[in-house]
C-alpha cells in the first residue's frame, strides 16, 4: 500500500538532524555548548544584517529601522535566556524530568527559525530577480543574515551536550598516554 508522507514533518525532521549534527560537531572540535554556538550564529546574523544597512542604506531604509531593532534585542534576549534554559534542562536532564518552559522556549525557536529560514530564502530569490546590483547585493545579505538567525534558532531547540575539553586538547592528552606508555622500563635479570 501507499503510505501518505507529510513534507511538513519530514521537513522538520531534516532541518533538527541537520541541527543537531551541527551541534555534536560544534561540541566534538571546540567542547562549547550549543547556546554558545546559538549567540554566536545571532550576533554574526545580526551584524550582517547591520553592514547590510550601513553599506545600502537606500535599499534598506524600512528594513533598517524596523528590523534591526528588534533583532538585536532578540540577540540579546536569546544570549540570556539560552543560557538560563540549558542549565534548566540540564536539571532537569538529571531529574530523568522535561521542563515544559525549556520545551516550549524549544518549540518556539524551532517554529521561528523555520519563518525567519523562509524569509532568507525569500530575500534570496528576490537578490536573483533584482536588476539594480545595490538591491541584488543588499537582498543577498539579508538573506545571509536571516539565514545566520534562522540557524541560531534552530540550534537553539537542538539537543543540549555538556561542555568538554576541545579535540586538540583531547588529541594531545592522548598522545601523552601513548608516549608514556612507551616509556623505557627496566628489564629483570633472569635468575640462575
Amino acid at each position: 500500500m501507499f503510505k501518505m508522507i507529510n513534507p511538513i514533518k519530514s521537513l522538520d525532521d531534516m532541518l533538527m538532524s541537520a541541527a543537531n549534527t551541527a551541534v555534536h560537531a560544534w561540541n566534538f572540535t571546540t567542547g562549547r555548548t550549543r547556546s554558545e554556538l546559538s549567540t554566536l550564529l545571532f550576533g554574526a546574523g545580526s551584524i550582517v544584517l547591520g553592514v547590510d544597512s550601513v553599506t545600502y542604506p537606500d535599499a534598506t531604509l524600512v528594513r533598517s529601522y524596523t528590523t534591526i531593532p528588534i533583532y538585536s534585542y532578540i540577540t540579546v534576549k536569546m544570549g540570556i535566556g539560552s543560557k538560563k534554559m540549558e542549565e534548566r534542562e540540564n536539571n532537569a536532564t538529571h531529574k530523568q524530568m522535561k521542563d515544559l518552559n525549556v520545551e516550549m522556549y524549544k518549540y518556539l525557536g524551532k517554529s521561528i527559525g523555520i519563518l525567519v529560514a523562509g524569509i532568507s530564502g525569500f530575500f534570496y530569490f528576490a537578490s536573483k530577480m533584482q536588476t539594480d546590483p545595490d538591491s541584488s547585493n543588499s537582498d543577498l545579505l539579508w538573506s545571509i543574515g536571516d539565514g545566520l538567525i534562522a540557524a541560531s534558532l534552530l540550534i537553539s531547540a537542538a539537543d543540549s551536550l555538556p561542555p568538554r575539553k576541545n579535540c586538540l586538547s583531547r588529541g594531545y592528552d592522548k598522545l601523552c598516554q601513548i608516549a608514556k606508555s612507551y616509556q623505557r622500563r627496566p628489564a629483570y635479570a633472569i635468575g640462575k
